[in-house]
Formats: C-alpha cells, sequence, structure tokens
C-alpha cells in the first residue's frame, strides 16, 4: 500500500523511547508515523500531514494533552485522540474524553494493548470515513465536479478527495495529460472548508522532445 493509503499516526511525547515504542507499534500494523516531542511541533505537523489519529501523552512540557486534543479537534475534528496517561492522572485523563479523546491508556502499558487500542481507533476513522463518502457518492456528479466511474482506481481517487479535501496545506496533482487533474483539484477545494477562498490552480506543461 502507497503511503497516501496509509492510516497516519503522530506520537506526541518527550519521552523518545516511547515514541518509538508507538512508531514501532504503529508500523506493525501498517500505518505512517511520525513523532514530536512536544505541543508546539505536533501542531506543526497537524497543519503539514493531518494524520488521522494522534497518541498524546497528558503532560507535555510546554502544555498539557487536553489543550493538545482541543486544538487538534479545531483544527481536524475527525482524527483520533488517545491520551497516554500515569496512573494518577487517570481522573484527568477520563475528563479528556468528554472533550472528544476517543480513549486513554495508563503508561507503562503492554504491547498488545496499544496494538488493540490504536486498531479499534482506525477501525473507527475508516468507518467515518467510509459514511461520508458513501454519503457523498449520492451527489457525485454534480458535487465532484463530474468525476464520475466505478473501476477501483477511481473509487481510489474519491477516496483521497474525501481525506483531503479539509487539510491546509498545498495539493500537488500529477497525471499524464487529459487524465483529470483539475477536476480533481475542483473538487478537493469546493468540498473543503477552503471552499469559500480563491482556487489557486498551477497547472505546469512539459514538453517532450524525440
Amino acid at each position: 500500500m502507497s503511503d497516501d493509503l496509509k492510516a497516519r499516526l503522530l506520537i506526541v511525547d518527550d519521552e523518545q523511547s516511547i515514541r518509538r515504542l508507538c512508531m514501532t507499534i504503529g508500523a506493525s500494523l501498517g500505518f505512517s508515523c511520525t513523532e514530536a516531542e512536544n505541543a508546539e511541533t505536533a501542531l506543526a505537523k497537524l497543519e503539514s500531514e493531518a494524520p488521522e489519529l494522534v497518541l498524546t501523552d497528558l503532560k507535555l512540557p510546554t502544555q498539557s494533552g487536553v489543550d493538545l486534543l482541543k486544538q487538534i479537534k479545531s483544527q481536524l475534528p475527525r482524527t483520533e485522540v488517545a491520551i497516554m496517561t500515569g496512573h494518577g492522572s487517570i481522573e484527568s485523563a477520563v475528563d479528556a474524553m468528554k472533550l472528544g479523546a476517543y480513549d486513554y491508556i495508563e503508561k507503562p502499558f503492554r504491547v498488545e494493548k496499544m496494538r488493540l487500542l490504536l486498531q479499534r481507533m482506525v477501525e473507527k476513522v475508516r468507518l467515518v470515513t467510509e459514511n461520508a463518502f458513501l454519503r457523498e457518492r449520492v451527489t457525485t456528479e454534480e458535487s465532484l465536479d463530474g468525476i464520475i466511474g466505478a473501476s477501483a482506481n477511481i473509487q481510489d481517487v474519491l477516496r483521497m478527495i474525501s481525506r483531503l479535501k479539509d487539510t491546509r496545506t498545498p495539493v500537488l496533482i500529477s497525471g499524464e495529460s487529459g487524465t483529470g487533474k483539475e477536476l480533481a483539484a475542483r473538487a478537493i477545494h469546493f468540498r473543503g472548508s477552503m471552499a469559500q477562498r480563491r482556487l489557486l490552480l498551477w497547472i505546469a506543461v512539459r514538453s517532450f522532445r524525440h
């Protein structure tokens, strides 16, 4: 599976050993994993990578995991966030769930327990994405600027559009002339949160000499 189709997991913890363990577990599940040692770095990665899954420690160097949770949910409402916490902070972790956290896990944790948590999280993400995708298909021709088709490749394109429509970073669409790059660009823009803003579309033409 290409990196574009893998679930993206962001691990936020100031302990490198915890980050590396979680990345190893995530990679074993087929996720595309990245790490951040504090909330500031994590927020920057939200802009550039838009992860579907986030694991964050409750206690971070400059702000709490709960504060980070609030900002994640504000920017990426569909992203699932799990809180890692020590035994003495379980009450705070439960409070985080009331604010939108998917679940919490106590440290130190067993590898299998973390695997199960991540599997449940990604399953919820996939169900929510699939439901949104199916709803959008009802008006596919109108809402996606005429991108229609039943082939597996077209369905992959439509799912990718659904995932990318809320990203705040530039999107590069490549392909041969006539394959619908502009249609895909317009569908991503006008279906997303930036629809009211002006669409900036750059088209590069490559010439070949024989």
